[in-house]
């Protein structure tokens, strides 16, 4: 699927998994995801990217912050440091990680 080949090559060559959460408030969740359909926030990749979105439906599903701060650290050096509060792919999997998730499916190979 050409999609998912270009999120892949932009995302640095990572490729998608898939994780299994338990216990989060579901109906929360689903609301969160509605308010952002209903009012969409404007892209900006430091403070409304992607992963700020997940990462704040999964803290509104699990009603709690992660017990980290996320950075842009993948980006290297600059990236911990200017990149404080920057929600990346690896610190949403970070979060799912601390909230129990469990990995279903790994797209190696495929």
């Amino acid at each position: 699927m050409q999609v998912v080949d270009d999120d892949i090559q932009a995302e640095g060559m990572v490729l998608p998994k898939t994780y299994e959460l338990h216990g989060l408030d579901e109906d929360a969740v689903i609301g969160y995801v509605r308010g952002v359909q209903e009012n969409l926030p404007r892209y900006q990749i430091a403070r409304n990217n992607c992963s700020h979105v997940v990462a704040a439906a999964l803290m509104a599903g699990a009603k709690r912050k992660p017990t980290f701060i996320p950075h842009a650290g993948s980006y290297g050096r600059v990236g911990r440091v200017a990149g404080i509060g920057i929600w990346q792919p690896d610190m949403v999997q970070k979060f799912a990680l601390e909230l129990g998730g469990v990995l279903t499916h790994d797209f190696k190979g495929e």
